[in-house]
């Protein structure tokens, strides 16, 4: 099972479609291995449901325009992930969002060495958060240094059923440039975080988010 693991290529997959009440129909991956994911400045990186796959680096690039906003390209993890292995998540001048909006996800015990959001940024792109959407159940993983330009973010969507899960995952150093803040109505009861540990927690502006810290040890 081993060998099969690390001599597996991850086959070719649609990660532009985007659809977490779904699954089916994302970039779904099993028990494989692959170096590099990158978007070519085209489209969102979405995961579906991922189960014993390493990859090297997941890699977002690009601008597009939306209304009058012009925003960067995110990766979303909107399935259940576990027992996966990333060296580094990369966005340059978008967010990395755990969640699928009306349709909540599961990322447990997964390995993360290094994120890095935002900070390409070409002018006038709002983009970089580190952002639990509303309902997700983020546990038991391992993040190394996480790096963002704009928001440790709880986002609120429509949906959701159930309370936001942030629990027992270790960090290392989680630099944060602008704020910690709930966004789009996430309702500060309605999300657990517990357990967590880091190497050290700095944000641009704490003053949203006093319970987050309470969730840590760092």
């Amino acid at each position: 099972k081993r060998k099969l693991r690390i001599t597996c290529k991850c086959p070719r997959r649609d990660y532009s479609v985007s659809n977490a009440c779904q699954p089916w129909t994302q970039a779904n991956l099993s028990n494989c291995i692959k170096g590099e994911i990158t978007n070519d400045g085209a489209y969102e990186i979405n995961f579906g449901d991922l189960t014993n796959v390493q990859i090297g680096h997941v890699h977002a690039t690009g601008t597009y325009v939306e209304g009058p906003d012009t925003k960067g390209y995110d990766i979303d993890f909107q399935g259940d992930v576990t027992g996966s292995h990333f060296c580094e998540l990369e966005s340059d001048e978008g967010d990395l969002e755990f969640g699928g909006e009306a349709c909540p996800i599961h990322f447990s015990s997964n390995s993360v060495m290094n994120v890095n959001l935002g900070w390409v940024n070409t002018g006038g792109v709002k983009g970089g958060d580190f952002k639990f959407e509303e309902g997700a159940w983020v546990t038991n993983n391992s993040f190394g240094d996480v790096a963002a330009t704009d928001d440790f973010q709880f986002n609120g969507s429509t949906g959701a059923i159930r309370t936001t899960v942030i629990v027992d995952n270790s960090f290392g150093v989680i630099d944060i440039d602008d704020e910690c803040n709930y966004n789009n109505g996430q309702d500060p009861a309605d999300v657990d975080i517990s357990g967590n540990g880091c190497t050290s927690l700095d944000m641009g502006d704490p003053s949203d988010c006093g319970d987050v810290f309470a969730g840590f040890s760092c």
